[in-house]
Order: C-alpha cells, then sequence, then structure tokens
C-alpha cells in the first residue's frame, strides 16, 4: 500500500509517503524508484531501507498530476 497526505503542494515541498508491506522487506543499494515517471534513487528520496513500512521523502515537481503514481515490481 502506498500512503501520501492529501493536500495542496508548492513545487520544492517534499512530501512523506509510506510503502507498507506484509512482510518485512530491505531495500537494495542500486534500487531507483519510479515515481510520477522521473527515477529517484533511496538516497535521493531520503529512504530508510528495511523494514515492513517504509517512508520516502517526495520533491513535489513544477509541472506534476494530481495523483501519485509508484509501480511496484512484481
Amino acid at each position: 500500500e502506498i500512503t501520501a497526505p492529501k493536500g495542496i503542494y508548492a513545487p520544492g515541498q517534499r512530501i512523506p509517503v509510506t510503502l507498507t508491506f506484509d512482510e518485512l522487506v530491505k531495500v537494495a543499494d542500486d534500487t531507483t524508484i519510479t515515481i510520477n515517471g522521473k527515477d529517484y534513487t533511496a538516497e535521493e528520496l531520503g529512504l530508510n531501507t528495511a523494514g515492513n513500512c517504509l517512508m520516502l521523502w517526495y520533491p513535489v515537481q513544477a509541472v506534476d498530476n494530481t495523483g501519485l503514481t509508484a509501480p511496484m515490481p512484481v
């Protein structure tokens, strides 16, 4: 499950996004996360790298859509 607080945000603000899993996960060093079509490293997002609830800080873009799309690998 992916959750983020609803609201109106300005470019440059960072939104806390929570990724919740049924099992413990560990993010590999070379992992990239695609959000709204742009790739980020775990470091760029300030993502914690282990647990069943991971949190990252998404940087709002100047032109962003109203939804948050982050495809999960199968």
